[in-house]
């Protein structure tokens, strides 16, 4: 069996990043708690829990504003245009910006990442459509 084409995250990692991310925003206040189609939205979910902040189905400005990963950034940069205010948390960073929290920096690392809400399957069908939107080939 080959190398997997992925770095493969778990549940029990999903777990740890909880506890890493509620200990890091629980003294902070935040109107809700804003979760980005689709990655965002377990992140969103977990967080409304523990920190017992509603979760929002629109942003707002003084939003805690959750993805599963900022890679490129675009999504991130994005929204920190248009909210300036809000909190940026992510589970995953690939690309730092000073602003975001996250809690596992996976920086050095060029595989793509298999979340445990996701098929390894699907992903390489998403990794494929991006990389020849991008005009990158398939590594």
């Amino acid at each position: 069996m080959g190398q997997s084409p992925f770095i493969t995250l778990s549940w029990a990692d999903f777990q740890e990043a909880l506890k890493l991310l509620s200990a890091t925003l629980s003294s902070r206040s935040f109107s809700c708690i804003y979760g980005v189609p689709r990655g965002g939205l377990p992140l969103a979910v977990a967080l409304s829990h523990r920190l017992d902040i509603p979760l929002s189905l629109e942003p707002a400005a003084d939003m805690l504003w959750c993805d599963d990963i900022i890679d490129a950034g675009t999504t991130y940069l994005q929204a920190r245009q248009a909210f300036p205010q809000a909190t940026f948390c992510a589970w995953v960073a690939k690309k730092f910006h000073s602003e975001l929290i996250y809690a596992l920096d996976l920086s050095h690392k060029s595989e793509w990442i298999l979340f445990p809400w996701e098929s390894a399957d699907q992903v390489l069908v998403e990794k494929k459509k991006y990389l020849a939107k991008s005009g990158k080939k398939l590594i």
